[in-house]
């Protein structure tokens, strides 16, 4: 099967596929066949940006010096820099292990953003780890602690993998919406985070932007999973969702700077609601099919009955203990069938999944067919041809089959409704 769903491909080989075309025969009537496309690519190949042989020659050279440097500390302890050395050249063969899957990322174009985010942290997070090997700070008499740039450097592991997600997201036709305000959210997490490391000279005093940094973000994903599939989708009931994440994070805020009281009843129902649509819009995101539909109720019925009895405990019994409530226990029940029913559905979405296999822009120049008059197998040019032994002329065409509201490619559709915008697509004729 050949997709071209995604036109904007680097590049592909020739590939060998099946598809149903109409042959028109001159004098007879007009018969069906089943023939064998030859594809051949003639898609623009994007120049490498990331050379993985150098990569490898970097990350191998590297681990020989660090083995070298290394014997050569265990046998002359005495000598501070063999060890900073040895240090540094191991520090550069794992930043260049984890370049090699970034460099593949950026060759493809649909990847090529989260890859492109990913190369940029990877090489921050390289010269942070040599500015605490060799002491960056205390040399240029900066006045801080190594601390510092110690957890600034875990901040950044921690937010590279959403900052790829995001940015990945922003490629996406269905929900680009949901990146944009995932990279801007995340941004503003990390400002906190830095915030609360280089204020006032001591990382663990500054309380409150940790928890700020950590209610942006942790809220800031709810939003994001709620605005997931809106551009194609254009379901607007999540935005409740969002507007309840907004809430509810602007109260915990509050909270944090100015602390003015109150209790958690409002804050936990409003949360609540942020999380259950949240998770219901990515659970409807699924394929629609009968085995997934069904997990789909289950799973959101669940999840429903989880937010309402945590709700209901919260309000009932704000400052008692309930440590074996049988609404505690009925609520950790449907939350396990919930969250197992999320990973169901995990599942049950790979398999399900559309084909989409990448490609550039394929031309099909012949195929191969049998004769309706003589049966006779043969490779014949498109266009107007002719059988080479009963000269039957006949004209062979081949036409993609797209959705006719969004133009989506449906080669190796297995349902019956455009997986990029849901439009109903009758089934083929036989």
């Amino acid at each position: 099967m050949l997709d071209r769903g995604h036109e904007g491909a680097d590049s592909q080989d020739a590939r060998i596929g099946t598809t149903s075309v109409r042959m028109h025969t001159i004098g007879f009537l007009s018969v069906d066949a089943i023939v064998d496309c030859v594809g051949v690519s003639q898609s623009r190949r994007v120049a490498v940006v990331i050379s993985r042989k150098a990569l490898l020659q970097i990350m191998l050279g590297a681990l020989a010096v660090t083995a070298a440097f290394g014997v050569l500390g265990a046998l002359l302890n005495q000598y501070d820099a063999i060890w900073r050395i040895m240090w540094t050249c191991f520090s550069t063969a794992v930043a260049a292990g984890f370049m090699l899957p970034l460099s593949l990322m950026v060759d493809r174009e649909k990847l090529r953003p989260s890859g492109l985010f990913g190369v940029a942290a990877a090489l921050v997070i390289y010269a942070l780890v040599l500015a605490l090997i060799w002491d960056v700070m205390r040399l240029i008499n900066a006045g801080r602690d190594e601390e510092e740039v110690a957890f600034s450097l875990l901040c950044l592991m921690l937010i590279t993998p959403f900052g790829m997600l995001f940015s990945g997201l922003m490629k996406s036709k269905s929900s680009s919406l949901a990146g944009l305000v995932g990279l801007a959210l995340i941004a503003i997490t990390f400002v906190l985070m830095m915030f609360a490391v280089w204020w006032s000279g001591n990382w663990y005093s500054n309380d409150r932007f940790w928890e700020s940094a950590w209610t942006v973000g942790g809220y800031g994903l709810l939003i994001v999973m709620c605005l997931a599939g809106f551009n194609t989708q254009r379901r607007w009931w999540p935005f409740a969702g969002v507007a309840a994440a907004v809430i509810a994070a602007g109260m915990l805020l509050i909270h944090i700077w100015f602390d003015p009281g109150g209790g958690p009843e409002l804050f936990t129902i409003i949360t609540s609601i942020a999380c259950v649509v949240a998770h219901a819009n990515l659970v409807l995101l699924c394929p629609k099919k009968t085995p997934i539909t069904v997990l789909q109720v289950v799973t959101l019925g669940s999840a429903i009955a989880t937010a309402g009895l945590i709700d209901l405990i919260v309000v009932m019994f704000a400052d008692a203990n309930i440590d074996d409530h049988v609404l505690l226990r009925l609520a950790a029940a449907f939350a396990i069938l919930a969250a197992c029913g999320s990973l169901g559905l995990i599942v049950l979405a790979l398999i399900f999944r559309p084909i989409k296999i990448e490609a550039g822009v394929i031309e099909f120049v012949q195929m191969t067919v049998f004769c309706p008059r003589c049966r006779t197998k043969q490779t014949v040019p498109l266009g107007d041809s002719q059988c080479h032994v009963c000269r039957l002329t006949f004209n062979l065409q081949v036409q993609d089959p797209r959705c006719p509201q969004c133009d989506y490619l449906l080669i190796g559709l297995t349902c019956d409704a455009c997986p990029e915008c849901g439009h109903r697509i009758a089934a083929p004729s036989a």
